[in-house]
């Protein structure tokens, strides 16, 4: 049976003013930490960076580290981060959707190679956003009165909506 390196990790931990040996899988991510697509997208390049050192520095697979960085450096260059209002967005909800794909896929050990995008995946994800955006658009117009135009509301509401707004309309 293979094993991933995150089952073989061990952590140090304090109980009791006493030290132990824990393993790394029974520690829970902190309460305050962000998904991937929750982040701003130059935190999630700092991050990143951080990441591959960490992989690094922990040993894992040649493989695994090059198809990651070859995955990041994709990313922060794909073309829809300048040829879309939402670039941004769609890499990091693409980015957050993958790397657990692909985390869970190598525990069952089907993994992949990450490094090559899903332009259909990334394209699906930019237009489920769209629609989202233009959903909330639309139901902003709705709950506002008549008398009050529907740029001044999404004014009020959110300068990332504006632009959207004049973008799609």
């Amino acid at each position: 049976m293979s094993r991933s390196i995150a089952e073989d990790a061990l952590s140090f931990t304090r109980i009791d003013n006493q030290l132990t040996i824990r393993p790394a899988s029974a520690f829970k991510a902190s309460k305050s930490a962000l998904a991937d697509h929750e982040l701003p997208f130059a935190t999630f390049l700092c991050a990143k960076n951080l990441f591959l050192v960490q992989i690094t520095k922990a040993n894992w697979p040649k493989l695994h580290i090059d198809a990651l960085t070859l995955f990041f450096w994709h990313l922060e260059n794909h073309s829809i981060r300048n040829n879309s209002d939402i670039g941004d967005m769609v890499v990091l909800n693409y980015a957050s959707h993958v790397c657990q794909d692909w985390h869970d896929r190598l525990k069952r050990d089907e993994g992949f190679n990450i490094g090559n995008i899903n332009e259909t995946l990334l394209h699906s994800i930019n237009e489920e956003l769209w629609d989202k955006v233009r959903s909330r658009t639309l139901n902003i117009v709705h709950t506002k009165s008549n008398y009050q135009p529907a740029l001044s509301l999404i004014n009020s509401i959110s300068p990332f909506f504006h632009l959207l707004y004049l973008h799609h309309v």
